[in-house]
């Protein structure tokens, strides 16, 4: 989550200059950690749903979801 909150916040930092004036820019991530490594396409899917979360609540902002190993016991 560190990395991604460092991102974004140079992100927000950045100015670019056009033609047209000054363009600003804002990202949302979303990040999921495991702590074993398990299905990947569960991790995706839990990354994109906190991205979402992270959109909706307001964006400019890192939202996680962590993957309890629990939820993988046979």
């Amino acid at each position: 989550m560190d990395v991604a909150e460092r991102i974004r916040q140079q992100t927000e930092q950045l100015s670019i200059e056009s033609d047209k004036g000054k363009i600003t820019l804002t990202a949302s991530f979303g990040v999921c950690s495991v702590k074993e490594y398990h299905d990947i396409e569960v991790a995706i899917s839990k990354a994109d749903q906190a991205m979402f979360q992270a959109k909706s609540t307001g964006r400019n902002l890192v939202r996680t979801s962590q993957i309890i190993i629990s939820e993988f016991a046979s």
